[in-house]
């Protein structure tokens, strides 16, 4: 099993926006069957503008496909950062 953990640390006030992509971005995730078995949000209760993912993957087949668009890191960037 592969577990990945992304950070996302937000500006003051880009708590709410950060959780709702990730949130949305989970929901394309488990829409397209990439292969990742447990696509976890997580907001920290000590500084809410930041968030992580906690992710799982049973093999690294599993992983690039995940990291394919159109699950790219670059959509997510690019909706983070309008």
């Amino acid at each position: 099993m592969i577990i990945q953990v992304p950070n996302y640390f937000g500006r003051p006030g880009a708590g709410d926006t950060i959780f709702r992509v990730l949130d949305e971005l989970a929901t394309q995730v488990k829409a397209i069957g990439s292969g990742c078995n447990l696509h976890q949000i997580c907001r920290l209760i000590c500084n809410p503008e930041n968030s992580f993912l906690y992710k799982h993957y049973p093999d690294e087949a599993s992983l690039a496909a995940h990291l394919a668009p159109p699950t790219s890191n670059k959509s997510l960037k690019d909706q983070l950062l309008k």
